[in-house]
């Protein structure tokens, strides 16, 4: 609602006649004062249903961390704002499929190139000589999959999210990718992780 409704619903309160006048005086400006803080608690509460979502928070990010455990081993407290929302959304949405398409989602979510490679042993019949996607070894093999990390994580200043100390530019490397997906593989597989130039 806006502040003149907020002073008219006031005043429609207060009895009819002279002493109640609403020309100029103490209590204009006490109605005034009241309407104003009325407006004021009604945009904090559609502020709140802002941040209900993870995805708009501001206000109660740190809330939200702490809701989820972060910061933990994996994800150290990111140096800008939106660093620290990026991590928090991955955090609420890394429950998938644990197929290597959901890993790589999850891989570019955080901001990084990948590939995903699932390893498969050489078959007579079926595989071809020379292919790069299998091994030569016994069936054990089928539990070996690679990560392929192409380049660094770049994240820049952006205008309109990003907040007033937030570096305007900075690189890092794949080691929260790297414990991340040590935490959420199956128990039962190895993964290998190479990193290959940028693309």
């Amino acid at each position: 609602m806006e502040l003149n409704a907020f002073k008219e619903m006031i005043w429609s309160l207060y009895p009819q006649g002279l002493a109640w006048s609403r020309e100029r005086g103490i209590l204009n400006g006490l109605n005034g004062s009241i309407a104003h803080e009325l407006a004021n608690v009604d945009a904090r509460k559609e502020r709140l249903i802002s941040e209900s979502d993870p995805r708009k928070t501001a206000e109660l990010l740190t809330d939200w961390e702490t809701d989820y455990g972060l910061p933990d081993a994996c994800t150290p407290l990111a140096a800008t704002f939106e660093g620290r929302r990026g991590a928090l959304l991955s955090k609420i949405c890394a429950h998938g499929a644990m197929t290597p398409a959901w890993y790589k989602k999850l891989a570019n979510d955080l901001g990084y190139d990948v590939d995903v490679e699932e390893w498969r042993p050489f078959v007579c019949g079926l595989s071809q000589c020379g292919d790069q996607k299998y091994m030569l070894g016994n069936e054990d093999v089928r539990y070996v999959w690679s990560f392929r990390i192409y380049g660094e994580r770049q994240t820049f200043f952006v205008a309109g999210t990003s907040r007033c100390g937030d570096p305007l530019g900075q690189w890092s490397d794949a080691a929260e990718l790297i414990c991340r997906i040590t935490k959420l593989k199956p128990s039962h597989t190895k993964v290998f992780f190479y990193y290959e130039e940028a693309r």
